[in-house]
């Protein structure tokens, strides 16, 4: 089961924390089925046709279901293609740097060298990325100080790398990206 969510999902990590989230429903299920015990042997074995204490293809969807469908999940799909380059741009600056926040004016930098040669030539003007790193804060999705828009905006994820990675993996114009978006 591990194979298959990890081919899914491109990430062994975020499979085994599928896995165990699928554990703790069917714990959770297991305990509000309350104290009857079947009569049936061992855990996991088939009774009427049903595993018993098992994690099964229904937990496993639930916690998939789960993870992906969160409100951060849906904002970062959602986001328009300039706020995903700045969250691209602040994923690899802040792991070049190892510093949680970065200026608007590095992330400038790093896409206007780095990154716009892997992209073709795509340029983004500074006036754009501080508006898309504004809608980002106001979403929550980056922590921004408040009250200052500008190149020295300090900008911070607030949202798992991890996550950010997949929703980036799946759209097709920054496949270019995903050798910057390896851990």
């Amino acid at each position: 089961m591990v194979a298959q969510v990890a081919s899914t999902t491109s990430d062994v990590r975020r499979a085994l924390e599928l896995l165990r989230r699928a554990a703790e429903i069917a714990e959770l299920e297991l305990a509000a089925k309350g104290p009857q015990r079947p009569a049936a042997g061992p855990a996991g074995a088939a009774v009427g046709g049903e595993l018993v204490n098992a994690v099964g293809a229904r937990q496993a969807t639930a916690a998939i279901k789960e993870m992906y469908g969160s409100v951060h999940m849906s904002l970062l799909r959602t986001a328009g293609h300039y706020q995903k380059l700045l969250l691209a741009a602040l994923l690899v600056e802040s792991r070049a740097t190892n510093k949680p926040e970065v200026t608007v004016a590095a992330l400038h930098q790093r896409l206007s060298g780095h990154l716009s040669l892997l992209l073709r030539g795509v340029s983004l003007p500074l006036p754009r990325l501080v508006e898309a790193g504004a809608a980002l804060g106001a979403q929550r999705l980056v922590l921004a100080e408040a009250g200052w828009q500008g190149p020295g905006m300090r900008l911070a994820l607030n949202v798992p790398q991890d996550d950010l990675v997949a929703v980036l993996r799946e759209d097709p114009a920054l496949a270019a990206l995903q050798s910057c978006l390896l851990a």
